[in-house]
């Protein structure tokens, strides 16, 4: 397939440049309907993702179009209607010209488990006996559950003669734990989705769930005001997004980040901890982890900000090219450097208002130009007095640049998906609506 599409975008006359990422997956499917195995498929999977370059002279400048497809294996025939079609959306994207780099060796590092295979039935047997031991000995339901093993490899080729590839793995899980008490119930839905997991720390997860799932059922809404809030678990990564969109130089170059090289990234004075984090693409096995971004760059460690301070932009060679600075190639995983406090005393009350823990929003989508943030609370405690009761419902408000001027990483850590770094995070003054 590769030889084929690479053949026929080199001979198109009006094809400046093209890229082609092929994907070759193979992966196994078990989906459950609570402890009974409902079904299981096997997949095997080729698709390539196409990017066209196409070029014109426009008002005596270069001018660069980019244009991007996805081809099965099976829709081959089509190939040159799907080229005539991205070349004419080419022509509505001009842009400044840019090139695509040439070959470079990739970076050595770890994406796949090898102790996994698509057909790795015992792993999914063995995940489903700690869904069904932890469902019966906490006296909760498991409804349903899928799990997919994926083993794949993908191959970047370019125009330029970059030609590499690697192999990874990928582990998705997704549970729904049911928890009842007379009247009631509730329910808690649980996944994994990394390149590699272990039984014992889905084992660890899914008792996670399960007691959420209980509490749940003696849940109550939060007061109303402003008050003390750490938040953990898998909404962290969410929380740094706006400041990985400002030190991208795409929103720089679009005169839209906030962020200027050698200043504070904050509005304020910070009175808390101060704000590291880096794009690093040579993290073991996680999800950003790769040997070179979609433009053939190879995988490396940038500091953006440290100290607050914004050190450079992550950039891809596009925006290195157009503004003629470092390239430091496509965002790979965000790592945060953790801070000085133990997780116990980080949710700790410091007063006699109450402080709130919060394990899971419903959805949390924060505007990562203003920094605004809104969310549902699905489930979380409020810790006052000595007590912890849960709460869920209502909703916690405020704007991330101001709440990052007084806030404290927890020491220990955590890795979820691309995001390392630490396990909690508190802010001192967070806008709760509830009761």
């Amino acid at each position: 397939m590769l030889q084929i599409l690479s053949q026929q975008l080199g001979r198109h006359p009006d094809i400046n440049d093209w890229k082609i990422n092929l994907i070759c997956n193979d992966e196994s499917q078990w989906y459950y309907n609570g402890p009974r195995l409902e079904s299981k498929r096997k997949i095997a999977d080729e698709y390539a993702i196409v990017t066209l370059y196409h070029d014109e002279n426009q008002s005596g400048e270069l001018q660069r179009g980019e244009a991007r497809f996805t081809l099965f294996r099976d829709q081959l025939s089509e190939l040159n209607s799907y080229v005539e079609q991205a070349l004419n959306m080419t022509r509505h994207t001009f842009g400044p010209f840019y090139s695509l780099p040439g070959p470079q060796s990739p970076a050595a590092v770890i994406t796949e488990d090898k102790s996994f295979t698509a057909a790795d039935t015992h792993f999914a047997e063995k995940a489903l006996d700690i869904l069904n031991q932890a469902a019966i000995a906490h006296q909760v339901t498991l409804a349903a559950a899928e799990i997919f093993i994926s083993v794949a490899r993908s191959t970047l080729m370019t125009s330029k003669g970059f030609n590499e590839s690697y192999p990874f793995t990928n582990v998705y899980i997704e549970y729904t734990i049911i928890a009842r008490e007379r009247d009631f119930k509730a329910e808690f839905f649980g996944f994994v989705d990394e390149r590699s997991t272990t039984l014992e720390d889905l084992a660890a997860q899914v008792e996670q769930s399960v007691r959420y799932a209980r509490d749940s059922l003696h849940a109550t809404l939060p007061r109303t005001g402003q008050f003390a809030v750490v938040f953990s678990n898998n909404s962290l990564p969410t929380f740094f997004r706006s400041f990985i969109y400002h030190s991208s130089a795409q929103a720089h170059y679009d005169g839209l980040s906030h962020f200027k090289p050698m200043a504070d990234v904050l509005p304020g004075q910070a009175r808390g901890d101060t704000l590291t984090l880096a794009s690093d693409g040579l993290i073991p096995l996680r999800k950003g982890t790769v040997p070179f971004d979609s433009d053939g760059v190879p995988a490396s460690r940038h500091t953006l900000i440290e100290d607050g301070i914004l050190k450079c932009y992550w950039t891809p060679f596009r925006y290195a090219d157009i503004l003629q600075i470092p390239c430091t190639g496509h965002l790979f995983n965000v790592d945060v450097q953790p801070g000085h406090t133990p997780y116990d005393n980080l949710i700790q009350a410091a007063s006699r208002e109450p402080l709130y823990l919060i394990a899971a929003l419903s959805s949390f989508e924060p505007d990562r130009y203003r920094g605004h943030f809104s969310a549902e609370i699905k489930l979380g405690y409020e810790i006052s007095n000595g007590k912890t009761i849960p709460i869920k419902g209502g909703s916690v408000s405020g704007n991330l640049f101001t709440a990052f001027e007084e806030v404290y990483f927890s020491q220990e850590t955590m890795m979820y998906k691309s995001y390392r770094g630490p396990r909690a995070i508190r802010f001192e003054n967070v806008t709760f609506s509830g009761k």
